[in-house]
């Protein structure tokens, strides 16, 4: 959800308007920044998280309609709405899958022994090679380059060798995530995670009610996916599916 859906449902909570605590909620999405998928959770959505928001907003706001509200039920609201629960910051380190770059020297991943009944596997075939995403940062950085020299190669020969090189490592690393699942693997919209205004059609928030649209309610389209070019279309979806 956004944050501005989230102060939404604050308000028709605890009264005032959205903009008393639109503060909060955008502070609990502000990982965006860092990872633009439903993984930026793990930074804020927890526990920990609601209260170090109590810690930097104060204990209680005063809302524009003069009512004292705690900063915690703010924090827990936004967490619930988003994962229908409220999570330990442990909860998400038990589905960190432990790299070699963050153990110490000497620690291997045989010592953590991560045997089939590990919490929250891989979800790619372990037998297929997923690509490291480093490899792909690397090969548009020399596509870029590659392209920034074109104009002053005088071999053009020599120049389409190398595009043709650059396209045989794209296939191959498009290949391997593919046959892994790599690329798409948990990669879920906003809209499609379940909350306040999750109508149960991508592309479509809206706010449900008995499996259709509550009355009076509006509807738009999801601008992260954008599946629909306007909310009159989305709306249009929903009657096609004979939801509103």
């Amino acid at each position: 959800m956004n944050p501005y859906h989230h102060a939404i449902s604050s308000a028709r909570r605890y009264g005032g308007e959205p903009e008393d605590y639109l503060q909060i909620h955008a502070w609990f999405d502000a990982s965006k920044a860092f990872v633009p998928d439903f993984r930026h959770r793990a930074l804020r959505h927890h526990a920990e998280g609601i209260f170090l928001a109590e810690t930097i907003f104060g204990p209680v706001l005063e809302n524009s309609d003069g009512r004292q509200i705690p900063t915690r039920f703010i924090g827990e609201q936004h967490v619930k709405e988003d994962l229908l629960r409220i999570p330990t910051v442990q909860d998400w380190m038990a589905c960190l899958r432990p790299e070699r770059w963050m153990m110490r020297t000497g620690v291997t991943a045989a010592d953590l022994d991560l045997g089939p009944d590990a919490p929250c596997e891989s979800p790619t075939d372990p037998a297929a090679p997923a690509p490291n995403w480093g490899e792909f940062v690397t090969l548009c950085r020399d596509v870029a380059a590659s392209a920034e020299n074109w104009a002053d190669c005088s071999d053009r020969r020599e120049s389409a060798a190398v595009f043709r090189e650059l396209g045989r490592k794209a296939r191959r690393l498009l290949e391997q995530a593919a046959s892994a699942g790599w690329i798409s693997a948990g990669q879920l919209c906003d809209c499609e995670l379940p909350g306040y205004f999750y109508s149960g059609v991508a592309g479509v928030i809206a706010r449900m009610e008995n499996g259709r649209l509550a009355p009076g309610a509006e509807v738009q389209r999801c601008d992260q996916c954008q599946l629909y070019p306007s909310d009159e279309a989305a709306r249009q979806k929903l009657v096609e599916l004979g939801l509103a």
